[in-house]
C-alpha cells in the first residue's frame, strides 16, 4: 500500500526488531537527518527491506559481537542545493 512515509520511522521499526534479535553485543548508532521529506511509498516493504540489510551486518558482524564492539549505523541524508 503507498501512502506518505517518514524514513526515520521507518529506520526506528527496523532498530527495534534488529535490537530485539540481537540483544547483547550490537550497538545501532543512529545519525537521521531531520530535513529528510516525508515521500509516498510501501512503509511494509521498505521495512522489510532495510530489515534484510540491516540482519545481513549484523549476522555479519557476529564475530564483533562476541567482542562487544559490533556497530550497525542507520544514516539518513538529504541532499543540499547549493547555487
Amino acid at each position: 500500500m503507498v501512502a506518505d512515509l517518514n524514513i526515520h520511522e521507518v529506520c526506528e521499526r527496523v532498530r527495534a526488531v534488529i535490537m530485539a534479535e540481537y540483544p547483547n553485543g550490537l550497538l545501532i548508532d543512529r545519525d537521521y537527518d531531520a530535513s529528510v521529506p516525508e515521500f509516498r511509498g510501501d512503509r511494509e516493504q521498505l521495512i522489510q527491506a532495510l530489515l534484510n540489510v540491516v540482519r545481513n551486518a549484523a549476522q555479519a558482524l557476529k564475530p564483533r559481537m562476541a567482542a562487544g564492539d559490533a556497530v550497525v549505523q542507520l544514516r539518513t541524508r538529504w541532499p543540499s542545493r547549493s547555487p
